[in-house]
């Protein structure tokens, strides 16, 4: 007999809308500036429509922004970030721009955005006249906004298209950090290295960290450090760790007063006060590496003492002859009444020893009237 097999089928989502992602994205334009959308998604042709918006100010900027780009020409390709969702209000367009460097974050302390209001034509698809002022400080929830725009790649405008998936290779570099940073100016870091090689050469420290400061305190642990074999003497290990380690020995702590001028008038830098304490936290580390080789040391002169006074008990306990009990048996004595050698026993006596004659004389065999009277 077939039995009928029944087959469902759930035609509910079949007419369903599939959720397409729609997320906010940047581009590339081909001077290697960069142009965010960080609010909406903008289909392809009214993302190039914007960058063709934008293209008109990357080609003549406001006043300052071009001063920059002719004082620094590292700083000639510029961040665009639009400010408008899907429409644009009163036919004006709304932009943030500044100059950048490689590798920078989007917000920058002392480096502010500039606020730019280009007036279109009727037609809005070129712009007439343009207004210019200094942004305020972005927002976190809108340097989040540009963090996430930052994930999605749209292309990059060339020649008035926007070609998608397509990378120059003169693009800016950068980083989609939301927070922001202090700029590290060239002086300044140039200021910084100065100031922590002049710190490291009258503490005698080289200029980097030498290899044998590994692990999360940089000690290596007494495991891993070769240690000779005692027989080598003490003398010899502690050598032998001095040459591995030249570091280990005692330096003594800066003077917090001995301060050139110049630190004194930048104490407030924190990068500087974190390379202090980095030294200080680097002489602790040579202090508590010091103790441990001394720790050693100890250790290796004990272990040496103990092991010689083993050796010395067991020399005396081998030299001194061994005491007999009391109560012990005495040699046997032949039959002939002389004593047996220091061997004990004698092979030519065929007599039996004294405690096996006692032995025999203890043991009594039962009789013949015992035995007859169990019946054996």
């Amino acid at each position: 007999m077939t039995v009928v097999q029944k087959n469902f089928v759930n035609l509910g989502n079949l007419y369903t809308r599939i959720k397409v992602p729609r997320p906010p994205g940047w581009a590339y334009f081909d001077d290697g500036s960069i142009f965010i959308v960080p609010y909406g998604w903008l289909p392809h042709h009214g993302f190039e429509k914007r960058m063709s918006l934008a293209a008109s100010f990357i080609s003549s900027p406001s006043p300052k922004i071009q001063a920059i780009r002719q004082e620094d020409p590292l700083r000639s390709r510029l961040i665009l970030i639009n400010k408008d969702g899907r429409d644009l209000k009163h036919n004006t367009f709304h932009i943030l721009a500044r100059n950048a460097y490689n590798n920078q974050r989007l917000s920058v302390v002392g480096l502010p955005f500039e606020d730019i209001a280009l007036k279109l034509d009727e037609s809005g698809s070129h712009p007439t006249s343009a207004q210019f002022k200094e942004a305020p400080q972005l927002k976190i929830e809108h340097r989040l906004r540009n963090s996430e725009a930052l994930r999605t790649f749209r292309g990059t405008f060339i020649d008035g298209t926007l070609h998608p998936n397509v990378r120059l290779g003169n693009g800016l570099l950068f980083s989609s950090n939301a927070g922001i940073r202090s700029p590290q100016m060239r002086e300044k870091r140039q200021l910084r290295d100065l100031k922590v090689k002049a710190r490291r050469k009258s503490l005698d420290l080289p200029n980097r960290a030498p290899a044998e400061f590994s692990g999360r305190w940089g000690v290596n642990s007494s495991m891993d450090r070769h240690r000779p074999a005692q027989e080598q003497g003490v003398q010899l290990w502690e050598s032998q760790m001095a040459e591995k380690d030249p570091f280990s020995q005692e330096i003594p702590p800066p003077t917090p007063g001995a301060r050139s001028p110049s630190s004194t008038l930048e104490s407030g830098d924190t990068e500087n006060e974190a390379e202090v304490r980095e030294l200080e936290q680097r002489m602790e580390i040579i202090r508590w590496k010091r103790r441990s080789l001394e720790l050693e040391r100890k250790l290796a002169m004990a272990t040496r003492r103990r092991a010689s006074t083993t050796r010395e008990r067991y020399q005396t306990n081998r030299d001194t002859p061994q005491h007999k009990p009391e109560g012990s048996l005495q040699a046997p004595v032949k039959s002939t009444g002389d004593v047996f050698s220091s061997n004990g026993f004698d092979f030519d006596d065929e007599s039996p020893p004294e405690a096996l004659a006692r032995l025999r004389s203890r043991i009594q065999l039962p009789t013949r009237n015992k035995l007859r009277s169990r019946g054996v």
